[in-house]
């Protein structure tokens, strides 16, 4: 009697246990990695806009760009 008992709540442990902890760990993951991958995507395309600025900014268009860049 005492030994199903424990195999049963020794099975639900791990189980619930391995779940939460499964979903946590890999969601977390994820999450952390797709922020962090996504932020050094985004740096690039900035670096990317100073360059094309300098040419711009001999016309008279030079204001408006200026205007977009404080916006974002």
């Amino acid at each position: 009697s005492p030994e199903p008992g424990d195999a049963n709540s020794e099975h639900v442990n791990p189980e619930v246990e391995s779940s939460p902890e499964s979903i946590e760990i890999s969601s977390e993951k994820p999450t952390s990695e797709k922020p962090t991958s996504e932020q050094p995507s985004e740096q690039p395309p900035p670096d990317q806009t100073p360059s094309k600025q300098p040419p711009p900014e001999q016309p008279p268009s030079e204001q408006p760009l200026p205007h977009q860049d404080p916006e974002p």
